[in-house]
């Protein structure tokens, strides 16, 4: 992994917005079908935000979204359990018919 991924890491880790990336010197911009055709580098990144999130401490991100959007701790602790915690059949989703 290189140096500037793990200081990403790091910072999401702790609760901070990534200054690695902010202080990086390549042009940075969101992937799409023309520069990741294949989905491999979306994939990847997709992975490692939601380790950073499952390894992270959950109550400091339950806190500080329910403060700013006005939901309930327990509405928020809920929905991230949801999104990053509990496991999914994505793949029924996409086979036409299933549910």
């Amino acid at each position: 992994m290189r140096q500037r991924d793990r200081a990403i890491i790091e910072d999401l880790t702790a609760g901070r917005l990534p200054t690695a990336a902010s202080n990086a010197k390549v042009a940075v911009g969101a992937l799409n079908d023309k520069n990741d055709p294949g989905g491999k580098k979306r994939n990847a990144h997709a992975e490692m935000f939601y380790a950073v999130r499952r390894n992270s401490k959950k109550e400091p991100w339950v806190k500080r979204i329910a403060q700013n959007s006005g939901m309930s701790e327990k509405a928020i602790s809920k929905i991230f359990d949801h999104v990053f915690i509990k496991e999914h059949d994505l793949e029924q989703v996409f086979i036409k018919g299933k549910k």
